[in-house]
């Protein structure tokens, strides 16, 4: 947590080094918002976003060294950015999750996992649900409406919008483009395809099944074995 880490910024095809950002820490994590004019870079004790015309810092967040409960290990794991790129969520250590408000650059909440690592963070369609998990053994959902909603003085008093149980702690997951599905890659090495926002109950079942048909069809047509 005392080094300088370094962003390092790529043309389109990743051939062409065009930029070079020092960064204070370790970079853990790093996001683009969907119209591409921001990036947002989290690790150690820093979360910054950048105007990505000029690369120009416009938000700074620093946690604090010494200060308040666990603060000296207190980190930042990881970042997403919201559709309409008007908040940030930032995953650390201990279980927190940060929400910055991308106009003001105010931390308008602050949850608690209960102390279980935050590896991994993520929008649902339009931002309406935010998503989180680490490790736990539940993937996490709350609706952004009461992330914001200043009724709930105490973040512990947001309701989930849904708990889904997991195989095992999670490290990443991820929406496909039209935020209909999730793939969530966990600590005991399987990977696994979800369907969000379903009515039907069965579904995630049919769609896993879905999948092992098409890759078992791809597999026997190379002369491989299925199992």
């Amino acid at each position: 947590m005392e080094g300088v880490g370094k962003i390092h910024i790529f043309d389109g095809q990743g051939k062409r080094l065009q930029k070079t950002l020092d960064f204070p820490g370790t970079v853990n994590e790093l996001d683009f918002s969907e119209d591409d004019k921001l990036l947002a870079a989290v690790g150690d004790k820093t979360a910054r976003v950048y105007d990505t015309e000029t690369f120009e810092v416009i938000h700074d967040w620093t946690l604090p060294k010494e200060d308040g409960p666990y603060a000296k290990t207190l980190g930042y794991i990881n970042t997403k950015i919201n559709p309409d790129a008007s908040l940030l969520a930032v995953g650390g250590t201990f279980g927190w999750v940060f929400i910055y408000d991308l106009e003001t650059s105010e931390e308008v909440r602050r949850l608690s996992k209960i102390s279980e690592k935050t590896e991994t963070v993520a929008w649902s369609l339009e931002g309406r649900h935010l998503l989180v998990a680490g490790n736990g053994m539940f993937i996490d959902v709350y609706r952004t409406a009461d992330i914001l909603n200043d009724d709930y003085e105490d973040s512990e008093q947001i309701p989930f919008a849904l708990r889904v149980p997991m195989t095992d702690a999670l490290e990443y997951m991820d929406f496909n483009e039209n935020k209909t599905m999730l793939t969530t890659a966990h600590q005991d090495g399987t990977v696994q395809l979800w369907t969000f926002m379903s009515d039907d109950p069965t579904i995630n079942e049919r769609m896993h099944r879905k999948v092992r048909r098409e890759q078992d069809k791809v597999a026997q047509a190379e002369g491989r074995k299925t199992n």
